[in-house]
């Protein structure tokens, strides 16, 4: 049978870690990405419900089971299986069973590869949970749509005038070196043969080459430069728009930290198909004009560096895998510690509040512990394998030079081409030992672009704008449902009109989908079942570029930008001073700006720490009051803003704006305020 071992990103992805390998052993595909989106993965992971259902999507007949380990072994189950554990430090776990004999069971954990458990040791974790499924027709096989090789070959064809310049570069400059390489050879033979204006002729010419080696080496190092600014717009560039461009539901259980590392790896990408450029193609136009130069010199003496070189070779390739786990699990384990120990620094006053320290450096010790016996275990084994590959360099020089003294002293070879074909041996060797070393880079980065690919292959928000024609009316909302994991409902067959220039004080107990109405509004998200008119014009038949134009929504989650107050409230587009003037005083905001010494122009901190949180959620609704909409939506834009001062926007606002729909979201008692209500649950 065969096994298939996907590794999972973060203690997340376990679920959907194990139906991308039962997807491969039935030779399907789907990325990870889409696997994600289809499993309604949070940030708590998955339930073995989402797991079913998407096993039923892509092809399987499939249901969840209790069984117990006796019963793992009856002929009616089909294996691979995926089944629930929990270990002892309360982490619960997805694998997948793929063989069980009488005593051992073979599971793929996402978490660490292919393990052989015995049975009494899986049965301690085991929970009783097992998660079958049988293919009932062809199992659903989605395109690679981006590949590495794909978009080197894109790129290529991008660039055809750059890549054959610095090709053609790359040559002129081996030219130069070959031949630069027998100038001691050349001058030693003519010392005693041939004039001296000869010679200083000789001499001349190879200032020439020698200054033709420098300028085409600046030449091919320049080119290189604009190779790579022009691949930060090819690859980086697009990546950061796509990002920006994916639905809230692709990026909502997103961190910061994993988006960043996806974008260092992309860097690591352009880096290698930079060097791909500089030592590949160079490299072996150099490797096979140097083993022809060799052979022409002295073939005896090239049969033995070529035996020496084929072991180098094969240690470095068969160690190569080896050392890619090596390396992944490193970098697992140092992105752990470093998560941790960035969250803790965070919390920082959480920490010193709760009078917990020791229990929070306990847990840093043990992330730290663990990241650096890896990283020991890596340096361990890089010590072993460069002194393997040395002693093969040192016995290999030692050998050319003996055998190479042995065939001077039969009249077999001169000293002069003896340190000639020593000189040019370089040649041979640092190309050849320059492309084993990108060989795990290139693994690795391979890997990396599998991550990168699942999150290009998501489709986009369609942001292009038709007429840009909207109808502002009544809002009108029928059997509305929605769900964010397809199982529980915030929102369940809701009913609603809301009159155009109404102001509505939406309430309702925490997790009622208060927000989530919001955001189905605003087309954030899609709702299940039900509609969303205005003016009865179904929302889905507005562009989203359109629909967002003319509806202000201001969320929880709003940040300001380490930059100006100014620059925060135009987010640095054309302004008219009165209007910024105007949404200044509608957010009760005079005051605080005539505190500031630099008023408009003082520059916000990380953070924005030097702002108290109702200040910035006044500053932040001033941004959001620069667009002309029609209909205003403020979930919770106030809440950490005093009551009186919340009251006194809200009047400016109800005032201000007469004909604008106004939809509020709060928890205080503002009843006062609005004449309509809507409670939900």
């Amino acid at each position: 049978m065969k096994k298939i071992t996907v590794k999972q990103e973060d203690f997340k992805d376990c679920g959907a870690a194990c139906i991308s390998s039962i997807l491969k052993y039935y030779d399907g595909y789907v990325n990870l990405e889409q696997i994600r989106s289809d499993t309604c993965l949070s940030k708590n992971g998955i339930s073995a419900y989402h797991i079913v259902e998407a096993l039923k999507k892509y092809g399987f007949q499939s249901y969840g089971a209790k069984v117990s380990v006796e019963n793992l072994f009856s002929p009616k189950i089909i294996y691979p299986a995926i089944a629930h554990v929990h270990y002892p430090n309360g982490l619960d776990h997805y694998v997948v069973i793929y063989k069980i004999t009488k005593k051992f069971i073979t599971i793929m954990n996402p978490a660490k590869g292919m393990e052989r458990l015995t049975i009494k040791e899986f049965s301690n974790i085991y929970t009783g949970i097992l998660i079958l499924m049988y293919p009932l027709s062809k199992i659903i096989k989605l395109d690679k749509n981006t590949t590495l090789k794909k978009i080197f070959y894109e790129f290529l064809k991008k660039e055809p005038k750059l890549i054959r310049k610095i090709l053609l570069i790359s040559i002129l400059y081996l030219i130069c070196l070959f031949m630069t390489s027998f100038y001691t050879q050349i001058i030693m033979n003519s010392v005693y043969t041939l004039d001296k204006i000869i010679i200083y002729f000789i001499c001349l010419i190879f200032l020439i080459i020698y200054s033709f080696k420098i300028y085409f080496a600046y030449l091919k190092d320049y080119l290189l430069t604009y190779l790579n600014k022009n691949l930060d717009f090819y690859l980086i560039l697009p990546f950061i728009s796509h990002i920006f461009k994916l639905p809230l539901k692709n990026m909502a259980t997103k961190s910061t930290g994993e988006i960043m590392k996806r974008v260092n790896e992309l860097m690591d990408i352009k880096s290698l198909i930079s060097e791909l450029f500089t030592t590949i193609i160079t490299s072996i136009i150099q490797i096979v004009a140097s083993f022809l130069i060799l052979y022409f010199i002295n073939a005896k003496l090239l049969l033995v560096i070529s035996i020496i070189l084929i072991i180098y070779v094969t240690v470095s390739l068969v160690s190569n895998k080896y050392l890619l786990n090596l390396i992944e699990d490193n970098i697992t384990y140092e992105t752990e510690f470093n998560r941790v120990l960035v969250e803790d620094i965070s919390c920082y006053h959480t920490i010193k509040n709760s009078n917990k320290l020791n229990s929070f450096l306990t847990i840093i010790e043990d992330k730290m512990t663990t990241f650096l016996s890896s990283n020991f275990n890596l340096s361990l084994f890089l010590n072993k394998l460069n002194f393997l590959k040395s002693s093969f360099e040192e016995l290999g020089i030692y050998f050319i030079y003996t055998l190479g003294f042995i065939l001077i002293l039969n009249n077999h070879l001169s000293l002069v081409s003896l340190i000639t074909f020593t000189s040019i041996l370089s040649f041979l060797v640092d190309p050849l030992k320059n492309i084993l070393a990108l060989l795990p880079k290139y693994n690795f980065i391979k890997q990396s672009f599998t991550k990168i690919s699942d999150y290009l292959s998501l489709l986009e928000e369609n942001l292009k704008e038709s007429n840009g024609i909207f109808y502002p009316g009544d809002i009108t909302i029928n059997n509305l449902s929605f769900s964010y994991n397809n199982y529980n409902y915030p929102l369940n067959d809701l009913t609603l009109t809301i009159k155009e220039g109404s102001k509505v004080l939406l309430k309702g107990p925490s997790g009622c989908g208060k927000s989530s109405l919001c955001k189905l509004l605003y087309r954030l998200y899609e709702p299940n079942k039900g509609s969303i008119k205005i003016k009865d014009i179904d929302i889905k038949n507005y562009d989203l570029v359109t629909l967002r134009n003319h509806i202000i929504y201001v969320s929880q989650q709003e940040k300001l930008f380490q930059d100006t107050i100014l620059n925060n409230i135009t987010l640095h587009e054309q302004y008219d001073l009165a209007e910024v003037e105007n949404v200044i005083k509608l957010c009760a905001l005079e005051s605080l700006i005539d505190t500031l010494p630099f008023k408009l122009d003082t520059l916000l901190l990380e953070e924005s720490s030097n702002l108290s949180g109702g200040q910035k959620q006044r500053i932040i609704l001033a941004r959001a009051l620069m667009k002309k909409a029609d209909i205003i939506i403020l979930d919770e834009a106030l809440s950490e803003v005093d009551l009186t001062t919340e009251k006194k926007i809200i009047k400016n606002l109800i005032t201000y704006y007469p004909d604008k729909t106004l939809i509020y979201v709060s928890h205080k008692k503002l009843d006062t305020m609005f004449k309509e209500r809507v409670d939900l649950c």
